[in-house]
């Protein structure tokens, strides 16, 4: 009852949605929380309850600003920055002394992102694998893919201009052959079971790169 005696309706809460809440910010801490949620525990263990929980919000108000799971995790993937990944990069790869040390921070560093600190790439071997089924997350994996071969083609050319490649080393083959290495120890670092298998994973590229038949 207003002060005035006339009886005022109020309109009804939202149910799920905090009141008082500024959409763009509510929105922005679902995706955040997704993308923790998808690059720590992937895709099919990724829990809505967890996320809007870690958002301060219900699961139902989730679904007002995104119609399905896979429609959040799209978003996680294709708002997610890699400016940690290239930082690191340009901290521990690029300053490293000759190719193959700069090969192994390379692995070093792409294993590190996904495994320590997963939420600025959303996980690029998460990635990988949800872009087998959606052409979105699939675009936004290839862009990433790019970026990490293009850095590994720079390294190779560089090193050839400093002497480093055997007479007749095909530059081509050494870029594809890097781009597979990477692949296969970070998604396998990824899926390991525990950190003595993760430390296998990188003592074995130090020793396959102890002493590459390409290397001068």
């Amino acid at each position: 009852m207003s002060p005035t005696g006339v009886r005022r309706t109020l309109p009804p809460r939202t149910i799920g949605r905090p009141v008082n809440s500024d959409s763009a910010m509510t929105r922005r801490a679902i995706v955040t929380a997704a993308a923790a949620e998808l690059a720590t525990v992937g895709y099919e263990r990724m829990n809505l309850e967890t996320v809007a929980g870690a958002a301060g919000i219900t699961r139902g108000a989730i679904y007002r600003y995104f119609d399905s799971k896979r429609e959040l995790a799209r978003v996680a993937v294709a708002e997610s920055s890699a400016s940690d990944w290239q930082h690191l990069v340009d901290r521990f790869v690029m300053t490293a002394d000759g190719i193959v040390e700069q090969l192994r921070a390379l692995v070093r560093v792409t294993v590190n992102v996904t495994l320590q600190n997963p939420r600025p790439s959303v996980g690029y071997f998460e990635i990988g694998q949800l872009g087998e089924h959606d052409d979105e997350i699939a675009a936004v994996f290839r862009t990433r893919s790019r970026e990490i071969r293009r850095i590994i083609a720079r390294l190779v050319r560089e090193a050839a201009q400093r002497g480093e490649l055997a007479a007749g080393a095909d530059a081509r083959s050494i870029v594809d052959s890097v781009s597979g290495l990477v692949w296969a120890v970070g998604a396998g670092a990824s899926t390991a079971p525990n950190d003595r298998v993760r430390q296998q994973i990188l003592m074995a590229t130090d020793l396959l790169l102890r002493a590459p038949s390409w290397l001068a």
